[in-house]
């Protein structure tokens, strides 16, 4: 018997080691194709080391194949090496086959905030309003929606979405970086300086840390702001 992963849990240890976001993000569920263990390991294993260009051709097979799994797990390499027009076709091509799965989705929302065109904003929050329907306890797709929110400067719905995703991981560093500077710009300085703090404590890397103490300095100069 050949033992198969199910592509979700490789997207959450690519998520998870290489893109410094929360790995509690997504829930497993199944699918009706899923990419064989040893590739989808390889996959990741290639991505991790820097070899994109490798890593999407072992994927090709499987997304030739009409594979979901490597679809969504070559979109999520394409994306993190900054293929972002190609990311995108694969998850549309994997939407087109299983409209119905959340993590399709919120990795087509990653990968648009990510390219960062003009009017991100509206396609992240289409794209990850979406996944939350569908599976509303995931944390990743309500950071993703806080993120578009905050762009938009619709604060008070930026905060909500991130404690909605607090709820899901109440120790995801993204999502209280992210609160942090909505209640900062909100004039919640308190706030915002508690979850810097606790930011600061989730940190994993030395640039989760430079970005906190960006988060102090911009708590701070808006406070100072406001005094005046």
């Amino acid at each position: 018997m050949r033992i198969v992963l199910p592509a979700v849990i490789i997207a959450l240890f690519l998520i998870g080691f290489i893109n410094n976001i929360d790995p509690a993000a997504s829930s497993e569920r199944s699918r009706s194709s899923s990419l064989s263990t040893i590739t989808g390991l390889r996959a990741v294993q290639l991505a991790e080391n820097g070899e994109f260009d490798q890593a999407a051709k072992i994927l090709e097979p499987g997304v030739a194949g009409g594979c979901i799994d490597a679809m969504i797990l070559r979109g999520t390499i394409f994306r993190k090496a900054g293929k972002y027009d190609a990311a995108i076709a694969d998850l549309d091509r994997a939407m087109k086959i299983n409209p119905g799965d959340s993590d399709i989705f919120t990795q087509r929302a990653f990968a648009v905030q990510q390219q960062g065109h003009e009017g991100w904003p509206d396609e992240v929050a289409k794209y990850a309003s979406l996944a939350i329907q569908l599976a509303p306890n995931e944390a990743l797709p309500r950071l993703l929606l806080g993120n578009a929110f905050f762009e938009r400067g619709e604060l008070a719905a930026a905060i909500a979405e991130y404690t909605h995703g607090l709820q899901c991981n109440p120790n995801s560093y993204s999502a209280l970086a992210g609160r942090a500077q909505a209640f900062a710009a909100n004039g919640e300085f308190q706030k915002a300086r508690q979850d810097a703090e606790r930011a600061k404590a989730a940190c994993t890397n030395q640039a989760q840390l430079q970005e906190v103490a960006g988060i102090d300095e911009f708590v701070k100069e808006l406070e100072a702001m406001s005094a005046k």
